[in-house]
């Protein structure tokens, strides 16, 4: 299976209307995705919603998870890492203080990037087609994804309509 997409011309044409009060509208692997710019904080953030919505429940083992940015973390500081790994090698072993030093990170997802770029590059991994939409196309998209995936869109304590 080929992959269909965008051009670095049409990356430019993202980068110059995306904005903080503009979405572009995506068609991802044929889920509508809008894409806009954020305030997360003091920071500036590149995000996206999937027709319209963003679940909670989306940000663990689901359908979706694979177009999340995955985050890598250390609970400490890197002085006190090396500090403590420094101890534990002296004391347990350099095999113990590996093993040590690999659980002090953690990871989480979110769908917030740093800049386009990094949402460029992590979408054109994941992705087999990818299309710029218009307004119109992406709220028709959206009523149909959320028709044929109900499941996706719905609260736990909700009843599935049959």
């Amino acid at each position: 299976m080929s992959k269909e997409l965008l051009t670095k011309e049409q990356w430019k044409s993202i980068r110059k209307d995306l904005g903080l009060f503009s979405s572009v509208y995506l068609l991802v692997d044929g889920i509508p995705f809008s894409v806009m710019e954020k305030r997360d904080g003091q920071k500036i953030v590149v995000t996206f919603y999937i027709g319209a919505w963003f679940y909670g429940a989306w940000l663990n083992d689901h359908f979706f998870t694979k177009y999340l940015r995955e985050v890598s973390k250390c609970f400490h500081t890197k002085k006190d890492l090396d500090k403590w790994y420094k101890i534990r090698k002296r004391h347990y072993g350099k095999k113990q203080a590996d093993e040590w030093k690999e659980g002090t990170y953690y990871t989480y997802r979110t769908p917030y990037f740093p800049s386009l770029k990094s949402f460029q590059r992590h979408i054109t991994k994941v992705a087999d087609t990818i299309s710029i939409i218009e307004y119109k196309e992406y709220e028709e998209a959206s009523k149909n994804y959320k028709k044929a995936h109900p499941e996706y869109f719905r609260n736990k304590n909700e009843e599935v309509e049959k």
